[in-house]
């Protein structure tokens, strides 16, 4: 069948109309495709054979500490800094700066799914940080970290339409990580 491409605006702009009313180009349109999502089948293989297979080095988002395809869980009770670490991990990794070493790292595109906070409450934050980031010399280039805010939505990632919604914007933009 035919795939739907669907053209989104810029963050803020409610529709095609007000983001090129807002400065937008077509450009700067997010183009999105949605999302299928196939499943393997998998019926197990023999210990034997699966030992025979070739090891091959693992590539890393975060050097030696979160490899691709990986996924890490973050809990605490609510006010001891969850989402400020989040914060602060996001703008490190697409500036390129090792959150643990702070080392200089390859800067990696992030995504941020904010379904939290609203924007007011974090906006200084961000600001802070990203300042933190340039003024090491490691500032975050346009186009490496993407703020998705969705504080007021009521996305369900537990529903089909919440992961297609989530996988159409990860193909849009090809992060490496993604923090939700």
């Amino acid at each position: 069948g035919s795939v739907t491409a669907i053209a989104e605006p810029m963050v803020g702009c409610k529709d095609v109309t007000d983001h090129f009313a807002g400065g937008g180009t077509l450009e700067t349109l997010l183009i999105t495709v949605p999302a299928t999502v196939e499943g393997k089948e998998s019926y197990g293989m023999d210990i034997l054979d699966a030992i025979e297979r070739e090891v091959r080095p693992s590539t890393y988002v975060i050097p030696n500490v979160l490899a691709s395809g990986d996924r890490w869980l973050l809990t605490g009770f609510e006010g001891h800094g969850k989402s400020t670490f989040c914060r602060q991990l996001a703008v490190q990794v697409a500036a390129g700066i090792h959150p643990w070493t702070g080392k200089e790292m390859e800067p990696q595109k992030v995504r941020v799914v904010d379904s939290e906070n609203h924007p007011d409450q974090v906006l200084e934050s961000w600001q802070e940080m990203l300042g933190l980031a340039a003024r090491l010399g490691r500032p975050v280039q346009r186009g490496m970290l993407i703020l998705q805010e969705e504080w007021d939505n009521e996305i369900n990632l537990n529903e089909p339409t919440g992961k297609r919604w989530l996988l159409e914007r990860t193909r849009a933009h090809e992060p490496k990580l993604i923090v939700i």
